[in-house]
């Protein structure tokens, strides 16, 4: 990761500056000439002497009007010192005024072509010279040499003989010579040896004509006399030659571009294989163009970018358009780069070059080899696109590299750069480009760049590039945590870097530089694991604005301290440290040095710490864990209580058997069920991730950043909420795991005791309470049904009425869980043996918690076994998810509810004190049941009320001789619920409301004395109450209330005595709800 980053971060850097590499666009030389002359057509150096300081150009104005040739015949120009303060450019024309060459035509274009070679010769052509001949004229094409300090002047075409102007091919007379165009294009190699090309001979076939002046010899293509009219017409073989290293040593080869040759254009190479005579050239091979009416060959360069001896052939096709770019693909142009080897001499493409693809540039349109610009020993090139930004024209310069050239420029002229250094705006820029040349063996190479819209040169000059050494490094190399810096109190370390610098092909100077140095550049701010220490104050970089570099010493320290809270974080990653520095820019435009900006400006270096763990630096630890969890609740629970648990904790210990395991991660797994992540606490400092839930898992990641050394021990506790528990699982496993960060440098020896799982159980429990009361809890009754020893029950006639009983039921959940809905099945003795029923009328409802009356339904039978069997199904779907707050009505099903499996014998033994029971355990077949559906869960400390009214017929009570008390009772059962997490009750959960039944006889007749003895004691009786009364002032009003009062008093301290009697505090808080007149549960 680092050394990506330190990769990523050079490439960046380099990619920064290779928009402006060392081409001065700061210094632009700019000079015009006369105008509407094409001043820039062509243009070359004149050679220069070994001591000289100045620069002579020749330069081509082959539209401009002279006196002896006439209008647009074309001159010349001498342009000198063209590096100074002042270009002076002289027109020098001498050859069209000299008598030795004949006379100059008008129109001829003298100057199109300039030819210099090492000895100072020069070669000037006029491709459009003419001749006349019987009223027709002919344009021939012409060129004339001459020692440019000398007088000897010599005109020279391969075509002045009138015999060949035109020819008879296949009967029909063709032009043949008369329009060669001789000089159009022109090369050579420094000696007196020249190519020249011809492009219009044989109807625009083309040709090209090699001289050796120094011996007296040339060399044409042969052609057969053809009809060529529809193949190769119009090729223009010869409109750009070029002479280079294309064949062997000892061989002179030539390139000629032919534009227009079937369409798509190619370039021919050819030999001179025998110099002694006039012989023919030999094809060597031809490369052919890619896209119809490209002009592949419009342009030819040749320069040895690899140094094999083998010149790279670059081919120019300007009106090259990309057609898959449906928006700028038009006339970009292209520039084709073949290359060949000692052991395969054909030449084959390379790699092509394309500029900026913009449209109608026409890149391409002048190659040409400048020479090693940036003196690197490869040598570079420079390519036009001179109708680029709507006829702007711009210059890219590509540097050679060993590998050759690469589609990237290094850099681009454009017309504002050179509107910014010389005011002057320019069009066309890039229409002809000069050689590069120097003005001593080491110095950097010039060349000039025309406007020929503008009649004007642009002189383009080299900034000095300078090489860097540049040192970077930390002592000590592995810095200790625990040694403090005396001064600074905290791990320390010095940083130090060391830059020295030399200028390529220049004398040393001292240079100003900038230098940034960056510490841990991986890490963002404040996240740093060290700092530079400057006047007291901390830094994660340091600027050093002025850095002037000398030949000796230039090595400077800077103090660095460590930050321990992040060292712990990040302990076995090196601290990577980077450095950069830059060139300052001087305000002398003509000696501005430059960095080279294909090598890196920075240096990186790292320190890493001693961990005290072996010569290897490996920290191998031995953790072991061990997790418990207990429960926040009101109650002692050893598990997961719903609705009383709040809070489940996670408590975990952590210990190192081995060495330090630093940066130690803790990671928990939780089933996910509605539980939430509430704290952390550790005996060392944790940083928490944020929680990550997924489906049905929920991470919680504790990262301990202090170093966890051997024998020691770290504690961790974990708080999680469980008020929105889902009821789904009845044991779900909480998952814990410890780990050193970094297992590569600090291993783990032993991860089998790093993990455990626990299992927690999640229960509903629910300890519900019955109470009940009837009303009236006894009655007295004349008449009853009675009941013989064998159980016959004979009917009886009375007119006793029938009489209303209501049980009241109160059921109290006492938690800690909410109870699950369920059913509440109420059992009433309504029927006697022969089916006579005891109970005329029966209502039920149940009171919810929440106060809503929900009736209950009369739903099955009760079977001799005990069975209870539903008449209907009362079922409602479960939802997949119960939590507390789910409403959930169950189904009820066959429910054994606890009758005796034979029936019991009635209680009809007639003794004095025996009360004779009906309950539906005497005969389960005979009881009537009510089914109370309580589809709502019941929170603790909530109730249920049941409210039994019944309509009995009094006649009917069964009841023995001789018993006089019949005792009533109904029953009511609470099925258990069916919840998964329900804890089971264990027993039934019942409560039986009993009303008491006394029968008192009527007697037949009354004895006389007994009537009257009756009246005289009642007379006597009410005297003496009424004398007690006055005596205690009843019959005042005031007296009277007070006793009213003292009565209702005593009354009602009578009840509450009686409510409480045998009751505990749940069930005398029901009782005094049932008793109190005024409570609206009576």
């Amino acid at each position: 990761m680092v050394a990506l980053y330190c990769k990523l971060l050079i490439l960046t850097c380099v990619a920064a500056r290779t928009t402006g590499f060392n081409i001065n666009t700061r210094n632009i030389r700019y000079h015009s000439g006369p105008k509407g002359t094409h001043f820039g057509f062509s243009l070359a150096f004149l050679p220069t002497k070994s001591n000289s300081k100045t620069l002579d150009l020749l330069v081509g104005a082959p539209k401009q009007n002279t006196s002896i040739g006439g209008e647009q015949s074309g001159s010349l120009y001498k342009c000198t010192d063209v590096l100074g303060d002042n270009i002076n450019c002289t027109d020098v024309g001498v050859f069209a005024k000299s008598s030795v060459i004949r006379k100059g035509t008008k129109g001829e274009g003298f100057g199109s072509t300039i030819l210099v070679s090492d000895s100072g010769n020069i070669t000037v052509c006029s491709p459009h010279w003419k001749t006349e001949l019987r009223n027709v004229t002919f344009m021939l094409g012409r060129c004339a040499s001459r020692l440019l300090d000398s007088g000897d002047i010599k005109e020279w075409t391969e075509f002045s003989s009138s015999n060949f102007y035109t020819s008879r091919i296949a009967g029909q007379v063709t032009m043949r010579n008369g329009l060669a165009a001789y000089g159009m294009s022109g090369d050579t190699d420094g000696s007196f040896v020249y190519a020249i090309g011809t492009p219009g001979v044989l109807v625009g076939e083309g040709n090209l004509q090699l001289i050796d002046q120094a011996n007296q010899r040339s060399a044409t293509i042969h052609y057969t006399l053809e009809d060529r009219l529809h193949t190769t017409a119009y090729s223009y073989l010869g409109y750009s030659v070029k002479l280079g290293k294309f064949c062997n040593t000892t061989v002179l080869c030539v390139a000629a571009g032919a534009p227009g040759k079937y369409k798509h254009g190619m370039v021919e190479i050819y030999a001179w294989e025998d110099r002694t005579a006039h012989k023919t050239l030999v094809a060597k091979q031809a490369l052919s163009g890619t896209q119809a009416w490209s002009n592949f060959g419009y342009s030819l360069s040749a320069v040895d970018v690899d140094n094999d001896g083998y010149d790279e052939l670059l081919v120019g096709a300007p009106f090259f358009s990309d057609e898959n770019d449906k928006v700028n693909g038009f006339d970009q142009g292209r520039v084709y780069i073949f290359s060949r080897t000692e052991e395969n001499p054909s030449y084959e493409l390379k790699v092509t070059l394309d500029g900026s693809k913009k449209s109608y540039s026409l890149f391409g349109t002048a190659i040409a080899a400048i020479g090693d610009v940036n003196r690197d020993n490869i040598p570079d090139i420079a390519i036009s696109a001179p109708t680029e930004d709507m006829g702007a024209g711009s210059v890219y310069i590509y540097m050679g590299t060993p590998d050759g050239f690469v589609n990237s420029p290094s850099q681009i002229l454009t017309a504002s750069q050179v509107l910014t250094s010389t005011g002057f705006q320019v069009r066309g820029m890039g229409f002809a480009i000069s050689e590069g040349v120097q003005l001593a063996k080491k110095g950097y190479p010039i060349f000039v760049v025309t406007s020929v819209a503008d009649d004007a040169i642009l002189i383009v000059k080299s900034r000095s590039v300078v090489d860097v050494m540049f040192q970077l490094k930390t002592d000590p190399e592995r810095v200790d945590t625990e040694k403090e810096c005396s001064k600074l109190k905290a791990p320390c370390f010095t940083v130090q870097f060391c830059l020295n610098h030399s200028i390529r092909d220049e004398p040393y100077r001292p240079l100003n530089f900038t230098v940034n140095l960056e510490m841990d550049v991986h890490l963002p701010p404040g996240l740093k694991r060290a700092l530079f220490v400057q006047k007291n104050e901390t830094s994660s970089s340091i600027v050093i604005g002025q850095f002037l570099a000398r030949k000796k010493n230039n090595c400077t320290d800077f103090t660095a301290v460590l930050q321990k809270d992040q060292v712990n974080r990040d302990r076995f990653r090196p601290i990577q440290i980077l450095a950069t520095y830059e060139l300052h820019n001087s305000s002398n435009k003509d000696n501005d040095p430059i960095l080279d900006v294909f090598k890196p400006n920075n240096a990186t270096t790292t320190a890493t710490f001693l961990n005290k763990c072996g010569s290897d630096n490996i920290c191998e630890a031995d953790l072991n864990l061990n997790s418990t969890i207990r429960y926040s609740a009101a109650g002692n629970w050893s598990s997961l209580v719903v609705n009383d648990t709040k809070e489940m904790i996670l408590h975990i210990d952590v210990e190192n058997k081995n060495e330090t395991s630093f940066w130690t991660i803790v990671t928990i797994e939780v089933d996910t069920l509605g539980l939430n992540f509430f704290s952390a606490r550790s005996s060392s400092s944790c940083r928490l991730e944020p929680a990550v839930g997924r489906s049905n898992k929920t991470t919680i990641t504790c990262h301990l950043f202090e170093p966890l050394e051997k024998d020691k021990r770290i504690s961790l506790n974990v708080t999680l909420d469980t008020s929105n528990l889902e009821l789904i699982k009845k044991t779900f496993e909480t998952r814990v795991s410890v780990m050193p960060k970094d297992l590569k440098n600090n291993p783990e020896l032993a991860p089998d005791d790093n993990r455990e799982m626990l299992k927690t159980d999640v229960l509903i429990i629910a300890n519900l309470v019955i109470d009940s009361s009837s009303s009236p809890t006894e009655h007295t009754v004349t008449a009853v049904r009675q009941v013989n020893q064998k159980g016959a029950t004979p009917s009886v006639q009375s007119s006793q009425k029938p009489m209303n009983v209501t049980h009241k039921i109160l059921m109290l959940n006492r938690g800690p869980s909410f109870l699950p809905p369920c059913s509440v099945y109420v059992f009433i003795p309504n029927k006697l043996e022969d089916s006579s029923l005891l109970v005329l009328e029966t209502d039920v409802q149940l009171k919810t918690a929440d106060g809503r009356m929900v009736p209950c339904y009369e739903n099955g039978t009760i079977s001799n076994e005990g069975k209870f069997s539903p008449l209907e199904n009362l079922t409602t779907t479960e939802p997949t998810v119960i939590t507390t707050e789910s409403t959930t009505v169950k189904e009820i099903d066959d429910y054994d509810i606890g009758m005796p499996l034979v029936r019991k014998k009635r209680q009809a033994q007639v003794k004095e004190g025996k009360i004779y029971t009906v309950s539906c355990e005497d005969d389960p077949s005979q009881c009537q049941v009510f089914v109370c559906s309580l589809s709502t869960i019941t929170q603790p400390r909530s109730y249920v009320e049941i409210n039994v009214t019944m309509v009995v017929d009094s006649v009917n009570i069964p009841m023995p001789s001789g018993i006089h008390t019949t005792m009533f009772l109904t029953k009511v059962l609470v099925s258990e619920p069916k919840h998964p997490l329900f804890k089971a009750w264990g027993q039934p959960v019942y409560k039986q409301t009993p009303t008491l039944f006394h029968y008192l006889p009527q007697q037949s007749g009354i004895n006389l004395w007994v009537i009257i003895g009756s009246g005289v004691a009642g007379l006597v009786l009410i005297t003496i109450l009424v004398i007690i009364l006055w005596k205690c002032g009843f019959f005042k009003r005031t007296k009277r209330m007070e006793l009213e009062d003292l009565k209702k008093e005593t009354k009602r301290q009578s009840q509450y005595r009686a409510s409480m009697r045998g009751v505990d505090d749940e069930k005398m808080t029901f009782c005094a709800k049932m008793n109190d007149p005024n409570s609206d549960h009576r």
